[in-house]
């Protein structure tokens, strides 16, 4: 489990003080060496861009030690002015590669 949270405040003299917050909990768990599986739910608010809230849900599977394929699904809601909600299904492929030789 992990989580994170930020405040911001950009006083400024000409327009108005910035203020802002965001934060997210995430769940993990390993299943097996191969398989994982994840939940995130986050926030931010802000008086200029206005309130985001989102939820995502995953799955992951390590073909090989390099590489990971990642399914995900995201569900987005958004109150700046007019509420709207937005919906994201993901298929990621994922790789890593090392180097033979460094750079002179």
């Amino acid at each position: 489990m992990q989580g994170e949270f930020q405040g911001f405040v950009f006083p400024y003299t000409v327009i108005p003080t910035y203020r802002g917050k965001g934060g997210y909990a995430e769940l993990k768990r390993v299943l097996n060496p191969r398989w994982y599986v994840a939940a995130r739910d986050g926030e931010s608010t802000s008086k200029a861009a206005g309130n985001a809230q989102c939820f995502e849900g995953a799955a992951g599977f390590r073909p090989g030690r390099l590489e990971l394929v990642k399914v995900s699904y995201e569900l987005e809601h958004y109150s700046t002015g007019s509420v709207r909600n937005e919906n994201t299904l993901a298929i990621q492929f994922v790789t890593s590669f090392h180097a033979a030789k460094a750079w002179p």
